[in-house]
């Protein structure tokens, strides 16, 4: 990207120096700025406007470098301990056990963020097959528009259950028992700023109602705030604080496929349950691969150079 497109000092929008780039996009910001651009060409040639879409030629040239998947940011089985912690030490109430359902619920499934804000009551339904436990499935549609089926651990349904028991007598008067959201909202949202009479500023509360759906920017910020808590009390239980500092809901879908791994899971069924769209994928999280690669080397007899001593 040209330098002159990038802001060297922090201006506001109308000052001539302002740019709209802060620094070099990213590996996966470049990718996705192109994708974007071939999207908005191919909506051209369906509309009729172009016979041919330039960005899809182009594309293939386009030497830009991979985005490696950084699998270091996934909860340690010493830092989930002092997450569960840090939530115990939270007053009791429904923040609390919302924040609960949010940390197990996600570490559990490996469900994506966006597809948690979307969920709703009618994504989920008891499944009973012969020679098995009840189990409830949770349905939710990830990227490429794929619907995929989670099953959920007892515990997580019972706190899903709790979290929703709140809004009981609420959801009762509901005309759209399946559109409920699984994770709400415990206040009203913030009231919005507009004109009032005379011109004057006045907040205007778009709704006073509370249990609405808690959008997936609110449950990062929730998280976000969470693990800052955890990180001022981790170097005491002698982990990195800065670790604490970083984690975001991401983490948890690492840890939940490395820990399936780990406990035995068939990496094509958990290729499936993280929505994967690839096994390749998965396999970066796995060390079985790399732990037979390197004992397949050590096992191999040493060779001499001819002339060499000892």
């Amino acid at each position: 990207m040209p330098s002159s497109w990038i802001e060297k000092h922090a201006v506001t929008r109308q000052d001539p120096l302002w740019r709209a780039f802060r620094g070099q996009p990213s590996a996966a910001s470049q990718k996705q700025a192109l994708v974007i651009l071939q999207t908005l060409f191919g909506g051209l040639v369906n509309a009729g406007y172009l016979v041919a879409n330039p960005m899809r030629a182009l594309m293939k040239s386009f030497d830009l470098p991979h985005h490696k998947m950084d699998i270091a940011r996934s909860f340690t089985e010493a830092e989930w301990s002092h997450v569960l912690h840090t939530l115990q030490t939270l007053p009791e109430g429904a923040q609390r056990q919302r924040m609960h359902c949010l940390l197990e619920l996600l570490v559990t499934s490996g469900v994506r963020l966006d597809e948690l804000a979307r969920a709703r009551h009618k994504d989920l339904r008891l499944e009973e097959l012969p020679g098995l436990e009840p189990a409830w499935i949770l349905s939710v549609t990830g990227k490429r528009n794929k619907t995929r089926e989670v099953p959920l651990q007892p515990q997580v349904a019972q706190l899903l259950a709790a979290h929703g028991s709140a809004f009981m007598q609420a959801d009762l008067h509901s005309k759209e028992q399946g559109e409920l959201p699984l994770i709400r909202t415990l206040r009203a949202p913030v009231a919005r700023w507009g004109k009032g009479e005379g011109g004057a500023l006045v907040a205007a509360p778009r709704t006073t109602q509370t249990g609405l759906a808690l959008s997936a920017s609110a449950i990062y910020a929730a998280l976000k705030v969470f693990f800052r808590k955890a990180a001022k009390t981790a170097e005491a239980s002698g982990l990195d604080a800065r670790r604490f500092e970083k984690a975001s809901t991401h983490w948890m879908r690492h840890t939940f496929v490395r820990q399936a791994l780990v406990d035995g899971m068939p990496i094509e069924v958990a290729s499936e349950l993280a929505g994967h769209a690839s096994i390749d994928t998965t396999s970066i999280y796995s060390t079985q691969e790399l732990a037979r690669k390197i004992k397949a080397v050590q096992g191999m007899r040493a060779r001499k150079r001819e002339g060499a001593v000892g």
